[in-house]
């Protein structure tokens, strides 16, 4: 398989969000996160579900509890990544000053960011490791540079949280593609990364205002 159907489905499903710059801190909206999930994550895992089926030998595998085992690793590591990447900017942030977020503020905002922050990770999750280091096996039997695609994409997709953001997701998304090469856990890699972004709303949330 060629680059072209995986670079065809990321301008699909990440192209229209990379242009997004925010001129302020960005408020966690529960209309918007409704809508993101049922217009955009439900309908690009079926898209990059129904693809893999298409494919001979490739079956969307089931939870089961080894995929604890790679959640536990996965979500101690991205911990990790983001604390030391959060250090390594630290002494840069007049210059590249990180993405500004604003937690939820209600019941009704915390409850739906736990569907948001799980559809939106099974989604990254499916196509940045399941789909891309699975596919590319056709013509890149090494890893190396099926994970250099993976995590291109990976960064790319998140230009817009600026320098930190992409340094974390360079990080993230290399220990990430290792990890799915290592273990073939989709649905622990999504928890985990599902878990990740929700522990950065529950910090910003205990941050004193």
């Amino acid at each position: 398989m060629t680059l072209l159907e995986p670079l065809i489905l990321f301008a699909i499903l990440f192209l229209p969000g990379i242009g997004f710059v925010s001129q302020g801190p960005l408020f966690f909206s529960a209309n918007r996160e409704l809508s993101r999930i049922v217009v955009h994550n439900i309908p690009s895992l079926a898209l990059i579900w129904y693809l893999l089926g298409l494919t001979r030998g490739i079956r969307l595998p089931k939870p089961c509890i080894r995929d604890l085992k790679t959640t536990l690793i996965a979500f101690s590591g991205l911990l990790a990544i983001g604390f030391c990447a959060s250090l390594a900017v630290l002494p840069f942030t007049n210059l590249f000053p990180p993405l500004s977020i604003e937690p939820p503020k209600d019941f009704l905002q915390w409850a739906v960011m736990i569907p948001s922050v799980l559809s939106s990770a099974y989604v990254e999750e499916s196509y940045f490791r399941f789909y891309l280091l699975t596919r590319l096996e056709e013509t890149e039997p090494g890893p190396l540079k099926r994970v250099f695609v993976s995590v291109f994409l990976f960064s790319l997709c998140h230009i817009y949280e600026g320098i930190p953001g992409i340094l974390n997701a360079v990080l993230a998304g290399t220990f990430l593609s290792f990890l799915f090469l290592k273990y073939r856990s989709l649905h622990g890699l999504a928890w985990a990364h599902g878990a990740y972004n929700a522990a950065v709303y529950i910090t910003i949330g205990l941050l004193p205002a």
